[in-house]
């Protein structure tokens, strides 16, 4: 049972924001390493899970997000 706490970002009804965590490696591992994904977003498929990982935690693009009022 995973116990990380989850951040939200914000959400209306219908869609919900919030910060990756390790709950998505394997997720990202699947959509970064699918080769027809990877042609249209660039980069190197993943290998492995662990890469996935280590993206997920480098991966700081909305650590310094401006807090915005959901409408």
């Amino acid at each position: 049972m995973n116990t990380e706490k989850i951040k939200t970002i914000g959400h209306t009804d219908r869609l919900f924001l919030r910060v990756t965590s390790s709950v998505d490696t394997q997720i990202m591992y699947k959509l970064k390493s699918d080769p027809k994904l990877i042609q249209y977003t660039g980069g190197q498929p993943l290998k492995f899970k662990a890469e996935a990982s280590v993206f997920l935690d480098s991966y700081n693009h909305y650590q310094n997000m401006i807090e915005v009022d959901v409408l």
